[in-house]
């Protein structure tokens, strides 16, 4: 019999996301990409997916001034679809697929790390009107206006599980 222990001496840091479960059950595509990866490759590697898969529109945030990028799509998907879409993207971070994937939901974190600023960069448009959350959309539109809102009314109150986790980032 083995037993392995695992030992850290470093500063934990705690962070808030949100979940990617809609109130209906359903789970919208987030992604978290590996670091210092050329915006580009991202725009290009999500775009495919999105031809794809014919998501709706995805929205990228960038941890400024760091290369490092998150993205989201407000389309509700079973979660094994959204599973294998996030999969199927080039450059996700491994971890995150993986930590999905074993908490049944994934999370994109919305609080900033020290000295950097979350900020929307970029919508990729799919050029049509989609199914969205429409929970999700109105919590990011409250956070990024650039996030537009297919409907006039907002749902009241804006239903979504905030999750807070630790990090040694």
């Amino acid at each position: 019999m083995a037993i392995k222990v695992n030992i850290w001496n470093q500063e934990l840091h705690n962070h808030y996301g949100i979940t990617n479960e809609t109130s209906d059950g359903k789970y919208i595509p987030f992604w978290d990409f590996v670091e210092d990866i050329p915006i580009e490759y991202i725009y290009k590697a999500l775009r495919s997916i999105q031809m794809k898969h014919l998501l709706g529109d995805i929205y990228v945030l960038q941890t400024y001034p760091k290369e490092s990028y998150r993205a989201f799509s407000l389309d509700p998907m079973p979660f094994q679809f959204f599973v294998s879409i996030l999969a199927g993207t080039r450059y996700i971070d491994i971890n995150y697929l993986k930590h999905s994937v074993i908490r049944g939901r994934a999370v994109i974190r919305i609080t900033e790390k020290d000295g950097t600023k979350n900020i929307l960069i970029k919508r990729l448009s799919c050029g049509g009107e989609t199914t969205r959350s429409p929970h999700h959309e109105a919590f990011f539109n409250a956070i990024y206006p650039e996030v537009h809102l297919s409907q006039e009314t907002s749902p009241n109150p804006i239903k979504v599980a905030i999750h807070k986790y630790e990090s040694f980032r």
